[in-house]
């Protein structure tokens, strides 16, 4: 009897995997069961073009491992303890109104618990449509600043499409990447000061949302398979270059 007993307990066991093949939900087997946290998101390199995704998943403290997550078409490469990380390589460009999803199929659970609410077919996680972009105005890539026309500062330029976001800003000698300046402004502008500069030299701008107290450029909507804490960002980054010209300054 006992052994009969065991046996009808066993059956579920069997029973999900046969489910899941179907493409059916196997019900929850507690609060909150089948629902994973996401961490991460994408950065757009703005100069390259290329887009960064890297996304963290986990489901009741565990890792999620071996599943197969998507940012639209693109299958992200799994590295260790749910992470996932992958590239739009170049050319790459973002538009407003792009649409950017991550998506998930069936995973194997390390430790193994039993399946929850977990889907067998393809799910979102998160979804995220671009509405907001930073154009650079002043100064232009590759152009040549006279310092005699700057007595105290530079006004470095950009402009938000929609409502600005903290960023940080940073220049430095391009030849020997040494830093410079730096800075952090939630406006459009951020002033230089032109005695870091000299003439005939070449510098490097980043203008940067991915730092603490920066960003987002904006936040993916959840979908119900996500927990309520988790958190998708997308961020933006933009290198160029502007040179000084050569030759003494004089004010």
């Amino acid at each position: 009897m006992k052994k009969i007993i065991g046996a009808i307990a066993m059956i579920p066991l069997f029973l999900a995997p046969a489910l899941l093949a179907q493409g059916k939900t196997i019900p929850p087997f507690g609060p909150g069961a089948g629902r994973i946290k996401i961490t991460g998101g994408t950065i757009y390199y703005a100069a390259s073009p290329y887009l960064s995704i890297y996304l963290n998943l986990t489901r009741g403290g565990a890792p999620v491992l071996h599943a197969k997550v998507r940012l639209n078409k693109t299958l992200l490469r799994e590295g260790s303890g749910g992470f996932y990380s992958g590239a739009f390589f170049t050319p790459y460009n973002i538009a407003l109104g792009d649409e950017h999803v991550f998506t998930i199929e069936p995973p194997v659970f390390s430790p193994a618990p039993l399946p929850g609410t977990f889907p067998a077919e393809r799910a979102e996680l998160a979804i995220y449509r671009v509405a907001k972009l930073i154009q650079w105005v002043f100064p232009t890539p590759g152009q040549v600043i006279h310092l005699s026309a700057h007595t105290l500062s530079i006004r470095l330029r950009w402009k938000f499409t929609g409502t600005p976001v903290r960023v940080r800003i940073a220049v430095s000698d391009a030849a020997t990447r040494t830093e410079i300046f730096s800075g952090m402004t939630a406006s459009e502008e951020i002033a230089l000061p032109a005695g870091v500069l000299q003439p005939g030299k070449t510098y490097t701008v980043q203008i940067d949302t991915t730092p603490p107290g920066c960003g987002p450029m904006g936040r993916f909507t959840l979908a119900k398979l996500a927990t309520l804490d988790s958190n998708v960002r997308f961020d933006w980054e933009y290198n160029f270059r502007f040179s000084t010209a050569p030759g003494p300054v004089i004010f």
